[in-house]
Order: structure tokens, then sequence, then C-alpha cells
């Protein structure tokens, strides 16, 4: 190396001396400067630069203070934020329940309350948890039922999440609703843009849309805005009076002589599955963590009466969730021999598992085509499960198939959410 050749910055002490100056410019702030500390710092900063390395002044003169004084100013200003918690405070709050952070409301109840500049409504038979709020983040968890909130779009990149059972909901600022049922997910936006991500998908829903999640599939529909969610409305719900109903008359019949009852064998009784609220605990239960427990439950009431599709759906999830991917794929087989709609999804289910997670894409194409000769809920769901199978087409080697089945979407559903997911499967082939 030549004597006039310039030192690196690791080996050259005026850069040392130049970063030391730079460390104790900025140590003294722990809270945002006031105008006294902001010109000691500018003072500073202009003494560091006189010191700094002569490649350093030689490449900007300039340049080289108003990008250490930025730096340093942003690097104070921000490290001097700090988070601030924010506390709920009701506005409504009718045949509600909050214990610590957990929010829950009847079947006629409902609540409305304040984070700091957000406000959220949680409507009937609901139960929410606020894991996180503050200026920095705010994070919901809806085990079920629906939230609507009003999220205040001026305060930057703060996140709002809103996580459920079957899917996680971003939003930045915007006005929208969340509604988790038991194996079904909706999300409509009144007014900005919401990301929702379910499995290992995730769509953006804007203004005047509707997204439907079931099956791990989603639908995407347009909706018109009916003014504010009843999540949302601080007015109380207006209940039509019942008129009253006229006093039965009862016709007095003469008595007769019964004739000799015959016997007949008696018939056995027919097996009814588990009631509606116990599905809903179950799977409530299960959203917190607790599948080892609700599947020995679901177990035993499988005993009692096997053909219960939705029972066996919850054990079917469960087994998800817990990794036991197989055994899920049983469970929703076993699941899609009933009949109805329900019995239909868990045919879609076992697919999904199978293609997205098990890679097993020609087992899956079979359980699709069965899907789909049984008839999709909708023209959305149609075409996305139409998509499903040409990538598992694809992923089996059968290109022109999958172009075959991508034209398809785009011919006869070309105005679904699926759309633009066949055209860009069918422009990579």
């Amino acid at each position: 190396m030549s004597a006039d050749a310039p030192q690196t910055p690791a080996t050259d002490p005026a850069w040392d001396k130049f970063s030391s100056e730079l460390k104790l410019a900025r140590a003294p702030f722990a809270q945002p400067p006031g105008p006294n500390d902001v010109a000691r710092l500018l003072q500073r900063a202009e003494e560091a630069e006189a010191q700094a390395p002569s490649w350093l002044r030689v490449l900007a003169p300039a340049g080289a203070l108003a990008v250490v004084v930025a730096g340093v100013l942003a690097f104070v200003l921000l490290r001097g934020e700090p988070e601030v918690a924010w506390t709920a405070k009701p506005v409504v709050a009718t045949a509600v329940t909050t214990t610590g952070s957990v929010t829950e409301t009847a079947a006629d109840g409902r609540t409305i309350f304040s984070l700091g500049d957000d406000t959220v409504g949680v409507g009937p038979d609901s139960r929410v948890e606020i894991a996180a709020a503050s200026n920095k983040a705010t994070r919901l968890v809806l085990s079920k039922g629906s939230v609507a909130a009003h999220v205040d779009p001026s305060r930057g990149k703060r996140s709002f999440d809103v996580e459920t059972p079957l899917g996680r909901v971003h939003v930045v600022g915007t006005i929208f609703r969340v509604r988790a049922l038991e194996d079904e997910l909706s999300v409509e936006v009144q007014r900005g843009t919401v990301e929702v991500t379910y499995g290992q998908q995730t769509s953006r829903v804007t203004a005047n849309q509707l997204l439907t999640v079931k099956g791990g599939v989603g639908a995407l529909s347009k909706v018109e805005s009916a003014g504010v969610f009843d999540e949302l409305n601080e007015k109380p719900a207006v209940v039509p009076p019942v008129p009253p109903q006229p006093e039965p008359v009862v016709e007095v019949q003469p008595v007769e002589e019964p004739e000799p009852a015959v016997k007949d064998e008696p018939a056995s009784p027919k097996k009814k599955g588990a009631p509606a609220a116990k599905l809903a605990e179950w799977r409530t239960r299960a959203s917190r963590g607790e599948c080892g427990l609700v599947m020995v439950e679901v177990k035993k009431s499988l005993g009692q009466a096997p053909d219960d599709v939705p029972a066996r759906m919850t054990l079917a999830d469960c087994q998800r969730r817990t990794g036991d991917k197989k055994g899920a794929v049983e469970s929703y087989l076993k699941a899609s021999a009933g009949k109805g709609v329900e019995a239909n999804r868990a045919t879609l289910m076992a697919a999904s598992v199978l293609q997205d997670e098990l890679s097993q894409p020609a087992r899956a194409i079979k359980l699709l085509d069965k899907y789909l000769a049984r008839g999709a809920e909708s023209r959305d769901l149609e075409a996305s499960v139409l998509v499903r199978k040409a990538r598992a087409l694809l992923a089996t080697g059968k290109k022109d198939q999958a172009r075959a089945v991508a034209d398809v979407v785009l011919k006869k559903f070309g105005d679904t959410s699926a759309a633009p997911d066949a055209l860009r499967l069918r422009d990579s082939l």
C-alpha cells in the first residue's frame, strides 16, 4: 500500500474519534430533546464533522454534516417515543361480562369501547380478548361472534390485527367487521383495505367487499353499504312488540273406550349428535389451545353418535391443529360420507390438507372432483376450487389439463375473485 493511499475506516484513528463523538452527542437523550438539547447536538455534530477523516470531507463537505445531523436526530426522536398502553373505555354496554382483558356478550348483549383513537364494537353472543393495545400495535382475539372496528388511519403504520380460529385480519386504517362462526369466517369492509390470512393464502378486501372463508377457500363478493355496522351503532336495538295471541279454543271431545293396544317392537332410540352449544364450546376451547382435552370429549361423543358430522369435523380440525395431518384427513373423509353442506365441506377440507400439507395432489384431485360433482355453495367458491384443481394438476405434471381448467375459470368465472389467480397460473404455463 502506498503512503498516499487513504486508510480504511476500520484503521483510521480520525474515524474512530469521529464515531465516538457521535455516540457522546446522542447519549444524553433518553427522552425527546428540547430546543437547547438540539442546539447542543448540532454543535457537537459540527465539531465531529470538522474532525472527520479527510476522505469523508472530500466526498461530501456539506452533505456529510447534513446526513450526520439528520441521522442522529432521527435516531433520538424515534428512540424517545415510548410505547403507551391503551385501556378499553366502555361507551355502550348491555348484557356484557368483562374479566380482565376478555369481554363476552350474551345472546341479546352488545358493547362498544374505545382503544385510544380506535372504536371497537362487539356483537351479540361474542367473545373477544384484547391481547395487546397501544399506540404501536393493537391485537384482538375473536373466539366467536362478531366485532366491527373503526381504526384511525392517521396513526401511520401502527398495526391493528384481529385473530380468529380460521384466519387473521390485518388493518392499517379502515371501517370493517369480522364474523367468526363455527366453520366460517367473513370479513366485510366499508372503508379502506384489510388483508386476511387463512391457511397459506392472503386476500385483500377493499371498500364494499365481503370475503367469506369456508373449508380453507376464500370467496370475494360485492356488498352495498347499509350504514353503520350494528356493532358500532350506539343506539339501542329496537325490538318490535309481540302482539298478544288469542286464547286457544279447546274443544271437548267425547271420551271413547280405548281399543286394546297392539304391542310393537320397541324402536331403537335415534342417536343425537352434540348440541350446537357444545360444538361452539369445543371450537372456542380448541382456538385457545385446548385441543387435547377437546378431542377426548369429542371422541367420547362420537362413540355415542358416530354419524355426527359437525363433531367429526371438530375432531378433524383439532387433529390438524396438533399436527396429526393424516388423522385429520381420515376424520374429514369419515365426515364426508354423510349428507348435506357440512359433509361436502369435509370433502374440500380433506383435499386441502392432502394438497397443501401432505403433498399428495393426485388424491386431492379426486376429492376436488367429488366436491364439484356434489355442487359448490357459490360461483366464487366453485371458481376457487377449480383453480386449486389446476394447481394440483400442474403439480402432477399435467400442464395441458391444468391450462384447460384455468381457461374454464377465465371463460365462465371471469367476474369472480379467483379469475386473477387463474390468469397468473395460465400465464405461467
